[in-house]
């Protein structure tokens, strides 16, 4: 027992002394490789965070985390708890949780919700440590995607859901996620509510994991700063189990009969226990050291990206085939070509946006369940959505602009109209006759020369146009 104190000791003194630190990273951040594609537009409907939270608490209510369990929110998301059988020593447990055909979600930052109220109703987490791990177990399902080999290595039988490998973890894009994505939450041994290692971290932030990684923000710099925190935490957490089991130990020699074949039957199974959770520690000792290294690197690389000299950026759009037509998003460039931002909104139509006044005016949108293509008003500088209009937009309209006013072809009861909008996308009227939907908008002198349904050309004057108050 002596080598185990030694030990315990050698590593106890590493954590005060290291806490001091700075707290470095888990290469991890917010712009990396693994770039999740969101729909960026505008919905029919909106959930709120505390709706979407409520998914996480309601399967976590259906799930017990000493026994295997299914729980199923309104046939939208499956969770399936699956611990490890007893001698599947070297491989996991794990939480799946599924997204299934019937599900609309088309943000990862929501799906990042579900899972973060999940661990914190179901293993105790506090906010903040639940949204951080949320962050990472998406991440690993991205990276790991479809890799059966991966999975069945590492985890247990009991977690085999899919028989189709290629849903294993989580695609890139959001409209490969329903019924196509089975998310997996490795689990640690010996869970118990309050754990802060309840959640296996370190599978989450493997070598393949943070060699992807590239520090791009320095938002980022925050969230590695949070995951060393974690890490450290962790450690100090399996150090006082150590020291405790080491207490029980001693406190036994000091109590033990002169029966000598009643002495080494508990002792020797805790002895074996500490050794084991000592090769741990030092595990993620190294992690540890590892990580901050990492970070006071890329700390650097940010200093001296800071001291360079002042950037020009030009406003453009960035386009990308869907599979279902070219979509853009805006983006910012430098002088030297890089790509220094990307706007949200990344369902920009027909390669087209108009400048009027302190904004950029776009059709954006999708076409899909609770998705609506319409008239988007964008911050220049930030790329934030301002406002998105209330009426659907024909998704290969053009757009003009005109005296304060925006003109686009609008869908009202399944027919096509020339719309006019004001700059804060009210719509004030439309054209008095419907018209040809794929037809070129030609604005001369307050009068739309527009091909209608029979092909024939009107002339259509703003001053007839339809009024939304004489509807």
């Amino acid at each position: 027992m002596k080598k185990s104190f030694l030990v315990f000791l050698f590593l106890i003194s590493f954590s005060v002394c290291g806490i001091e630190v700075d707290r470095a990273s888990l290469d991890v951040n917010l712009d990396i490789t693994v770039e999740f594609e969101n729909y960026i537009g505008p919905h029919l409907f909106y959930n709120s965070i505390s709706e979407i939270r409520a998914i996480g608490t309601f399967l976590a209510n259906e799930i017990t985390p000493d026994i295997k369990g299914d729980g199923n929110y309104n046939n939208k998301y499956n969770l399936y708890h699956r611990p490890k059988a007893e001698w599947e020593d070297n491989l996991k447990s794990a939480d799946i949780l599924e997204i299934t055909k019937d599900s609309q979600i088309d943000n990862i930052a929501n799906i990042k919700l579900i899972i973060s109220q999940y661990l914190i109703d179901n293993y105790g987490y506090s906010e903040k440590d639940a949204d951080l791990l949320a962050y990472l177990i998406v991440i690993y399902n991205a990276v790991y995607r479809g890799d059966a080999e991966h999975f069945s290595k590492n985890y247990s039988a009991e977690t085999v859901i899919s028989n189709n490998s290629e849903f294993l973890g989580i695609d890139l894009q959001y409209f490969n996620w329903p019924g196509k994505s089975f998310i997996y939450i490795p689990l640690s041994n010996n869970i118990y509510l309050g754990k802060l290692s309840n959640i296996d971290s370190d599978t989450l932030i493997d070598e393949k994991i943070i060699n992807i990684i590239k520090l791009e923000d320095p938002e980022s710099i925050e969230i590695r700063e949070d995951i060393i925190d974690l890490k450290e935490r962790e450690f100090d957490e399996l150090a006082s189990e150590i020291a405790n089991d080491i207490s029980i130990i001693k406190n036994s020699d000091e109590n033990v009969t002169e029966d000598k074949s009643l002495e080494d039957v508990p002792t020797l199974a805790l002895e074996s226990e500490i050794e084991k959770k000592e090769a741990l520690l030092s595990e993620k000792e190294d992690l540890i050291l590892e990580l901050r290294d990492n970070l006071a690197e890329d700390k650097n690389k940010l200093i001296t990206l800071e001291k360079s000299d002042t950037l020009k950026l030009v406003t453009s759009l960035l386009v990308r085939d869907s599979g279902s037509g070219i979509l853009a998003e805006f983006v910012k460039i430098d002088q030297y070509s890089n790509i220094v931002n990307k706007s949200d909104v990344n369902t920009i139509r027909n390669k087209q946006y108009i400048q009027a006044k302190d904004s950029l005016y776009v059709i954006a949108g999708g076409s899909e369940k609770n998705q609506i293509i319409s008239l988007g008003k964008i911050s220049p500088d930030s790329f934030e959505v301002e406002k998105w209009a209330d009426t659907a937009c024909y998704e290969n309209s053009t757009i003009i602009y005109d005296k304060n006013f925006l003109y686009s072809i609008i869908i009202i009861d399944n027919k096509h109209y020339i719309g006019q909008f004001d700059l804060d996308l009210n719509l004030i009227s439309r054209s008095p006759v419907e018209i040809y939907k794929d037809c070129y908008l030609n604005l001369k002198s307050d009068i739309f020369y527009v091909q209608v349904k029979n092909n024939s050309i009107v002339l259509v004057n703003l001053s007839d146009f339809v009024s939304l108050s004489n509807e």
